[in-house]
């Protein structure tokens, strides 16, 4: 999801993607879109109301809620340039560039170990300066320093010059 939301063009997803919604049917149906929870009477699950949702359900609805946001609030960057970095050890990192900011996108494909990065390997596209600003949870630090990636996940970074 991670990857749809920050790179090139229009993100499109199924409704119910944000709260984890499958759709397989038993005995070789298929692909069968589900409802959606709640809104109709007897659902025991309302995905409008996050009390009822499981742990892995809310934080998905966050993380999508969280990255379609700051997308609506920085059409800039998501309509500016594409920079991909060469990746490296399961890694793929690349720079959305807007006029007064950067998007750095690193994905960890690896399934069994974190990924240390050290900030000095971006440092040829990134001003080392530059205010960071982690999208996900609004830690801010200055300039890139190390960087420590777990499996199987997404780091997306905002970067204000100076």
């Amino acid at each position: 999801m991670g990857f749809l939301l920050t790179t090139r063009g229009i993100p499109s997803f199924l409704y119910g993607t944000e709260v984890l919604l499958d759709g397989y049917a038993p005995e070789g149906n298929g692909f069968v879109r589900k409802d959606f929870p709640g809104g109709w009477t007897g659902d025991a699950i309302s995905a409008f109301d996050q009390s009822t949702l499981s742990q892995g359900q809310r934080e998905a609805w966050q993380f999508t809620s969280t990255l379609l946001n700051w997308r609506q609030n920085n059409p800039d960057v998501m309509q500016g340039g594409l920079i991909q970095l060469e990746p490296f050890e399961d890694v793929y990192a690349y720079i959305r560039v807007g006029p007064n900011k950067q998007l750095l996108v690193i994905i960890n494909n690896n399934s069994g170990e974190p990924r240390r990065l050290e900030g000095s390997k971006f440092q040829y596209t990134i001003d080392p300066k530059s205010k960071v600003t982690n999208v996900m949870n609004g830690e801010v630090s200055n300039g890139l320093g190390n960087l420590i990636l777990s499996h199987k996940s997404i780091l997306i970074l905002e970067l204000t010059a100076p």
